[in-house]
């Protein structure tokens, strides 16, 4: 295991928006994922009290923790797109579905997202959830059945000739000539306002259990690994 020394000194920052909580309650499949406590003989192997590992083998749904910075993200970009207010309630989930499939219809409107797998679903699940088409661009060597569970949540799959980065290259280019709205977790200069939305999502869902874990226990110290 890699200790990195800067570690110590690092404090997560604060998230207080609590629309992301807002709407990750409204939807299907909403429910807390667990903490499992490894075995004692690795705690005192890495020096620490306790290690706990969030269990995200099951979040709405799917088999990963994606869907938590995809729904949020998603949610804010087509909110933005369609000029809608903030998050103040279950209805307006809902609202903006009504809204969006109204400009579907009206325009060539879609998610656009590149993937190696759990964030292109979760794109396509929320797209799903929201009415909004996806288009999911994905590299070549991914298998057969990780395309068939994208297409199962409704995208539109392409196979890119080349890799996970070319993959995100082509998203960005087809975006941009068909007017769709790329959501992506990772980011690059000119292309920030979309991944750092997905990282406060993470971020909150962080904090708040952490925030558990200090109450519950009264710890005093603790570390995220990722």
């Amino acid at each position: 295991m890699y200790f990195n020394p800067e570690a110590s000194s690092w404090n997560c920052v604060e998230v207080s928006d609590p629309n992301v909580l807002k709407l990750h309650r409204t939807l299907p499949h909403y429910a807390a994922t667990p903490l499992r406590r490894l075995p004692k003989f690795l705690c005192d192997e890495l020096g620490v009290g306790e290690v706990l590992v969030k269990d995200e083998s099951d979040r709405f749904g799917l088999p990963a923790f994606k869907i938590l910075g995809a729904s949020w993200a998603c949610y804010k970009s087509i909110a933005q797109y369609l000029g809608l207010g903030r998050l103040t309630g279950k209805e307006d989930l809902w609202d903006i579905r009504t809204a969006a499939a109204y400009a579907v219809a009206n325009t060539r409107l879609r998610f656009f997202a590149a993937t190696d797998g759990n964030h292109g679903r979760a794109v396509a699940r929320m797209g799903n959830i929201l009415g909004v088409r996806s288009c999911v661009f994905v590299p070549r060597v991914m298998l057969e059945t990780t395309k068939d569970l994208i297409r199962e949540e409704g995208a539109e799959v392409t196979v890119v000739d080349g890799d996970y980065d070319k993959a995100v290259h082509e998203v960005d280019k087809q975006c941009r000539e068909r007017g769709g709205i790329l959501i992506q977790d990772d980011g690059w200069p000119g292309y920030e306002e979309v991944p750092n939305v997905s990282i406060h999502s993470l971020l909150l869902q962080c904090v708040c259990r952490l925030r558990h874990i200090h109450w519950q226990n009264r710890i005093r110290n603790s570390f995220v690994l990722s």
